[in-house]
């Protein structure tokens, strides 16, 4: 299986300055809770600096599954 890319890899890909990204298929393969923090983060730094699209056949109440298991870092990202 392929690491995750980290925050600095991803910072030179510009996925942080980009105006629209799409993050499709989330939670076709759990996320460890390294990937779902780098999710986070990820959504979090573009708050307000540019639209993010998330794209998965799981319902809201899933989303806590997909992160991790973490409930607060779900209800953040969903915010």
């Amino acid at each position: 299986m392929r690491r995750p890319p980290s925050p600095q890899r991803l910072r030179r890909k510009q996925y942080f300055n980009v105006a629209y990204l799409v993050v499709d298929e989330m939670g076709m393969e759990p996320m460890s809770r390294e990937d779902a923090s780098l999710l986070f983060r990820l959504v979090s730094y573009r708050y307000r600096r540019g639209s993010t699209a998330i794209t998965t056949n799981k319902a809201v109440k899933d989303w806590p599954g997909i992160l991790a298991g973490d409930e607060a870092m779900a209800a953040a990202v969903l915010d």
